[in-house]
């Protein structure tokens, strides 16, 4: 083999392996980003990350719950409103850890503390405000504007304010984007109107009921928020200490999750 022949022949591999690369370059780039996921190769296994425990939803329809439409107390047998949808336990996690907004001097020792859960803290809201409404279904009977003292008054409405305030926060942070269908209903005249009630609606929901039993294992044992950060909600910060072994809740807080 000649000295011409020994020079050409890597020039000439080192050519086709660029005009190869550059065609293969050229190809992924003009290529739809949904075909990758086609000729990729699937990740392996081991490489797939755990589902977040806190953003794992399931389906529910909403539907029209007598026990929570009723507004007299006509039925002996009927429960008040709280205790349809609060725990025993009020909705708060029983804690000796002291937060860093309180002065630990002001805390008697040993003294545990209740640390809010949001979603009970606006049922707690909403029990309020309802109570106004309908004072017959409610075991805690809340002062109405009329006749009591100036600074209950005063205190009442200042606590309603708080909580139109917050429930309104909450919905929106929520941000249900269930689209709802309009039914054809009739007004109070008879007349055919198309109205948007939200029943038969399937909304994606997080399970609710682990709210519940991390409230109620805290009565027996109170929970330490020691290495909490703000913004951190409970099934992230206590982990898999949410998923013991399940304890009886009420059918509203696990409907859709049988199924």
């Amino acid at each position: 083999m000649s000295k011409t022949s020994q020079h050409t022949t890597p020039c000439l591999i080192s050519l086709a392996l660029t005009t190869l690369f550059l065609i293969t370059i050229t190809i992924l780039l003009r290529t739809p980003p949904d075909i990758f996921p086609h000729i990729l190769p699937p990740i392996c296994p081991s490489q797939t990350q755990t589902p977040d425990p806190s953003q794992q939803t399931h389906g529910r329809i909403f539907t029209e719950r007598p026990e929570l439409e009723r507004t007299t107390n006509d039925d002996d047998e009927a429960k008040p409103w709280e205790s349809i949808i609060l725990p025993p336990s009020g909705g708060a996690i029983r804690s000796h850890t002291v937060p860093d907004s309180i002065n630990p001097n002001d805390i008697k020792e040993g003294k545990v503390l209740g640390w809010g859960i949001s979603m009970f803290h606006q049922l707690h809201c909403l029990i309020a405000i309802r109570a106004l409404v309908f004072p017959e279904t409610t075991e805690n009977k809340i002062n109405s504007t009329s006749g009591a003292h100036t600074d209950d008054m005063m205190h009442d409405r200042s606590h309603w304010a708080h909580c139109f305030d917050y429930i309104a926060q909450g919905i929106i942070c929520a941000a249900d984007d269930t689209i709802e269908r309009p039914r054809k209903a009739a007004d109070r005249h008879g007349r055919t109107i198309f109205d948007v009630d939200g029943v038969g609606a399937v909304h994606q929901c997080r399970d609710a009921s682990v709210l519940w039993e991390t409230s109620m294992r805290s009565l027996d044992e109170p929970v330490s928020m020691e290495g909490w950060r703000e913004g951190v909600g409970v099934r992230a910060f206590l982990g898999e200490s949410v998923a013991k072994e399940r304890m009886e809740v009420p059918e509203l807080y696990t409907l859709g999750m049988e199924e």
